[in-house]
């Protein structure tokens, strides 16, 4: 896969915020209606007491239930944990992972927030400016904003408010289970990052994916030496 270059890694965290504020103009949000049939989650991990990190995508065929194909790659991170920077402390191994990848997808997905940031530039949308493929951000947990619970049942969901503006849908993904924070990344708007998330949820919590992205991390963490 293709990425676009868009600036050096090598920042101070001011600088870095600045970039963030100013990318985010660059963002399209458009209606996504065709079926994804090829959709590639992406995650990382770090290895505990070091800045050895590691990260996976994996291709997913949504309309076959299968794997296509799978990347992984160690790496060090340089730039610091901040809060809302996660996306220069991060990308420069995914784009690492995402340019080996030989499978185009429709949609990727990131273990993490789109527009749904201090700035509007989460590392969904920082990477979506960087490719030109559609992607989305899928959170455990929140970033900003403030949202009411969404009802029990599967499927049910909430607005995100920051700012006065509606930046994702808290989304129940299962019955009874936390809710995930939906996002769009770039190239999407969000009633569409709603709908394919929603179209690549199985069993699981996160939408498979990111589920099977995360897995392959992990065991490439373990094998590799990562505790």
């Amino acid at each position: 896969m293709n990425i676009r270059f868009l600036h050096n890694w090598d920042l101070t965290p001011k600088k870095a915020a600045e970039i963030q504020s100013n990318l985010k103009n660059n963002l399209q949000f458009i209606p996504f209606e065709k079926p994804v049939k090829i959709a590639v989650g992406v995650d990382l991990s770090f290895a505990i007491g070091s800045n050895a990190v590691f990260a996976a995508a994996v291709a997913w065929d949504a309309l076959r239930g299968e794997i296509i194909e799978t990347v992984a790659e160690r790496g060090e991170a340089s730039f610091p944990y901040i809060p809302g920077l996660l996306a220069f402390r991060e990308l420069p191994l995914i784009t690492l992972v995402l340019a080996k990848l030989q499978t185009v997808p429709d949609v990727i997905l990131v273990d993490g927030h789109g527009i749904c940031h201090p700035r509007g530039l989460g590392i969904a949308s920082h990477l979506g400016l960087m490719m030109d493929v559609p992607t989305i951000g899928c959170a455990k947990t929140r970033l900003v904003g403030e949202y009411k619970q969404p009802a029990p049942e599967k499927f049910a969901s909430s607005p995100l408010f920051h700012k006065g503006e509606t930046v994702g849908i808290v989304l129940r993904s299962r019955a009874k289970v936390k809710p995930v924070f939906v996002s769009p990344g770039n190239m999407i708007d969000l009633a569409s990052s709603v709908n394919v998330v929603k179209s690549l949820m199985g069993r699981y919590r996160i939408p498979e994916p990111l589920r099977l992205a995360h897995f392959y991390c992990n065991e490439f963490r373990k094998a590799s030496g990562g505790i």
